[in-house]
């Protein structure tokens, strides 16, 4: 929270374009003022602290706070957005859109970047790109840390019948349910096997494919508990099915469900990936500071 508030005022002095790199990527530069850096001042602000980029996998709350926090450092950052969104939310940093085409292709990327270090920022359940991520920084030699905020406890008051994956989930249901899918546009798939339980899915955009019968509600996330609250109420919702990736801006659902009485299905957090982590944006910068700076 502290870094967030600290935040705020320097990127309310940040300017953006959309402008368009190398293979076609769509990517965010910068106009910013200048930045002092230990050679002196930069001309554009472009210039950093250091000469080679960190990659920075981005997808999350917390890679938005990191990548703010590294652009006021002054260090040169290079964010990858799988493009899952349609429109997501801007970077203050070079951001390209797109996959890398498996661990070959990341590794290569790497290499031909030059990049120093790699932050792994994605969402905690993007199990493949982070599997990716660590075999390709392996491959290239370059250092990895995973940015892992912690996830959610269950309360006293809370209703929780926590599955190890999706699949449980979906068994766990009984029949006659009706579910609120708060899993993303594909996280329905699994769940059309059940023609006994009435289902509601939440996503940014509808996925391709959606059958008819499946209700949607093509919206973010609600922050606060009153709209949850009210979302459930009007579906008629007897059953939330989540995934427990922890942060804030999911929370919402889970305490409206908890207000109501409701039985949440936790999907609990897949294996973390085989690199170091840390739970916190300030660990991470802490972290790519001794990496870079040998501080």
């Amino acid at each position: 929270m502290a870094l967030s508030r600290a935040l705020q005022g320097g990127l309310g002095r940040i300017g953006w374009r959309i402008a368009h790199g190398p293979g076609g990527h769509r990517s965010q530069a910068l106009r910013a003022p200048p930045v002092r850096s230990r050679d002196g001042w930069a001309r554009d602000g472009r210039s950093a602290v250091t000469r080679a980029p960190i990659a920075l996998l981005a997808g999350t709350e917390e890679a938005r706070l990191a990548a703010a926090a590294l652009r006021l450092q002054g260090r040169r950052v290079i964010a990858s957005l799988a493009g899952a969104t349609r429109a997501p939310l801007k970077l203050c940093v070079a951001t390209r859109i797109g996959g890398f085409g498996g661990v070959d292709g990341l590794t290569k990327w790497l290499r031909a970047a030059d990049i120093c270090a790699l932050l792994d920022a994605t969402h905690p359940f993007a199990t493949e790109i982070s599997a990716n991520a660590t075999s390709a920084a392996a491959a290239a030699g370059c250092p990895a840390l995973a940015l892992r905020r912690p996830p959610w406890q269950r309360g006293p008051n809370d209703v929780w019948h926590v599955v190890p994956d999706v699949e449980r989930a979906v068994d766990a249901l009984p029949a006659g349910a009706r579910a609120f899918l708060a899993l993303g546009s594909g996280g329905h798939a699994p769940f059309l096997r059940r023609n006994d339980v009435a289902l509601t899915l939440r996503a940014l955009a509808k996925p391709p494919g959606l059958p008819s019968h499946i209700n949607l509600l093509e919206a973010p996330p609600a922050q606060s508990i009153v709209e949850e609250v009210e979302t459930l109420q009007r579906l008629s919702i007897t059953h939330l099915v989540a995934r427990n990736a922890g942060g804030r801006g999911g929370r919402a659902k889970i305490d409206a469900a908890r207000s109501l009485g409701l039985p949440v299905i936790m999907i609990d957090l897949p294996p973390p990936p085989a690199m170091p982590s840390v739970p916190t944006v300030e660990g991470a910068l802490a972290w790519l500071s001794a990496t870079i700076d040998g501080a």
